[in-house]
This record gives C-alpha cells, structure tokens and sequence, in this order.
C-alpha cells in the first residue's frame, strides 16, 4: 500500500545549526500540541518538534485535502544541517484515498463478473483511475505551495 500512496522525498543542506532552525521553528510554526494564544501570530506552518526531527504541514485559510504532511530529520554535516524530508497525506486522507480507489474496483469486478455489464464496469473503472490522478496531482500542486513556503522558512 505504501507504493500505491503519493509521497515525495528530498534531501537539503541548510547553513543554520541545530540552534538557529529551532529559533526558526519558533517564528515560523504554531505548535500543535499547545492551545493557541491569545496573540496568535500569523504562523507560515503547524507542526511538532520531536528531537532530531520535526513535523510541519502548511497552515491554511481554508480546508485542504491533499496538503502535505513533512516529515523532516535532521543530520549535522560540516557545511550545516541535511535535512531529510518526506512530503506525505495525512492519515484520514490516505485513507478516503484508498477507500475511494478500492470500491470502485471492486464494484468494476462486481459488474463485470456478475452481471456481465462491460459498460457499467469500464464506468466504474475510470472513476478509479480519474480519482487517483487527480489526487496525485492535487498532491503535487500543494507540495509546490509547501516548497514555496518552506523556502522562506529555511533561508
């Protein structure tokens, strides 16, 4: 199934230390294990910071789906920190995702096989498909929003 979900890893080298990313983190994200304050700053992220890695996903104005959760673990280099991230659906998407690839399938075999509808089953089939691509490249365009955002994060 892991094969199946979309994911996007990188690898970036930053020149800040382990210090100055965590003072970064600090401006940029809204922990999401505290309740927010009173003076709610404009956070570019929410996210969690988990000793030598963090977990960020965009902050939003309005719902998204296919907003990327990224997971990043941090490796001290001479030059910096490398950072090893890994863009991913949140849970209850990858979920409704799979649900929604799956049913229609076995619906496809369902009309085919029992009552040998082609029509109905092809239908049913290239809902499957529709539904998965255009997940994935939902998936895409907001991971190009995170990089984006993640840019001024970063430098």
């Amino acid at each position: 199934m892991r094969y199946f979900l979309p994911t996007i890893k990188e690898t970036r080298l930053v020149k800040l230390s382990r210090k100055e990313l965590r003072l970064r983190f600090n401006e940029y994200v809204r922990p999401v294990d505290k309740p927010p304050e009173g003076d709610e700053r404009m956070y570019l992220f929410n996210g969690l910071w988990k000793g030598e890695s963090f977990t960020i996903s965009l902050r939003l104005k309005n719902p998204g789906n296919f907003i990327p959760l990224v997971h990043v673990n941090m490796v001290p280099s001479e030059e910096g920190l490398l950072l090893n991230m890994e863009y991913d659906l949140f849970p209850a998407t990858r979920k409704l995702l799979f649900f929604w690839t799956i049913v229609p399938l076995f619906i496809t075999l369902f009309f085919i096989a029992a009552y040998d509808k082609w029509l109905y089953g092809a239908i049913s089939f290239s809902f499957a498909v529709v539904n998965y691509i255009l997940s994935r490249e939902n998936f895409k365009m907001e991971v190009r929003k995170t990089r984006r955002a993640l840019e001024k994060f970063l430098s």
